[in-house]
């Protein structure tokens, strides 16, 4: 993106995240998605031989190469970007120290990359030959996985705790990716999606009862926008590039994305709980 991009939709997401980063998090968020391309500058420093070190160059230099993302080595280098700027969003988390920005992550990336898998799944379906028919009962099967639970999941929360079941559904997750890569027939994609949407629940859930939990009543509302901005941007990242993702490394490799984001879902779960204790004490 150019510099006056990064600066006007990085202050609008600092603005909407200013009830729960406040002042001084939104700030260091703002900086964070303007300073997000240094990376590209020193890549643009080297490969002209040290010769023009100004940001306009290296803007330019960076649409250059943007306008041929849809090979597959420059989207693995947009993937990495965008990892990064999780990764700066995650030390301004840490920063701050907040139990609900844990939470919120945690939804986002739950919601995410169940919305990336789901996504995909007609579309590798058909491509490995099988039918149509066949792709919209593994859907069936999946939004079964994922509001069927709902009757007994606030129960579960609520005798073993937030922390438990949000464990569980990262477990669910991983053995959801395990099935996944294990085949391409019907039944395999059909038990898969079953446990993607299990998994979600799970997790999604787990994400959102830690928000209510340490949210005072007086901030709620601002804390219920926040949540949703967060979440569901994250799931239109994740169901816009759904497509490209699977064009470029296939249903193995989405299939894949679910044992990552299984790994943040822990860590997200063990620093939310963390930063709910320090809070409390």
């Amino acid at each position: 993106m150019k510099l006056s991009e990064h600066i006007v939709l990085g202050g609008g997401a600092a603005i909407a995240l200013a009830p729960t980063l406040g002042a001084r998090g939104s700030l260091v968020f703002w900086a964070s998605s303007v300073l997000i391309d240094v990376d590209h500058h020193w890549d643009y420093v080297y490969r002209n031989g040290f010769s023009d070190w100004s940001p306009a160059g290296m803007f330019a230099y960076h649409e250059r190469m943007f306008a041929q993302i849809h090979r597959p080595d420059f989207l693995a280098m947009n993937l990495f970007h965008t990892a990064e700027w999780f990764l700066l969003v995650a030390c301004a988390m840490l920063w701050q120290g907040s139990a609900i920005l844990f939470a919120m992550l945690l939804g986002m990336v739950s919601q995410g990359v169940m919305n990336l898998v789901m996504t995909s799944t007609p579309l590798a379906m058909v491509g490995c030959g099988l039918t149509i028919s066949s792709a919209a009962y593994a859907i069936q099967w999946h939004i079964i996985g994922m509001y069927a639970p709902s009757f007994l999941t606030g129960r579960l929360i609520a005798r073993f705790g937030i922390a438990r079941i949000g464990l569980a559904g990262c477990a669910i997750l991983v053995v959801c990716g395990v099935v996944a890569e294990s085949g391409l027939s019907v039944v395999h994609f059909n038990i898969a999606l079953l446990l993607l949407g299990i998994g979600w629940n799970f997790a999604f859930l787990s994400a959102t009862a830690t928000v209510t939990s340490v949210t005072r009543p007086q901030e709620r509302a601002k804390v219920q926008a926040t949540n949703d901005f967060v979440v569901f941007g994250g799931t239109a990242f994740a169901a816009y590039f759904s497509g490209v993702l699977l064009g470029a490394f296939g249903w193995n490799g989405i299939a894949a994305t679910v044992f990552p984001a299984a790994v943040l879902g822990v860590a997200l779960i063990f620093a939310s709980r963390r930063a709910h204790r320090l809070a409390m004490a």
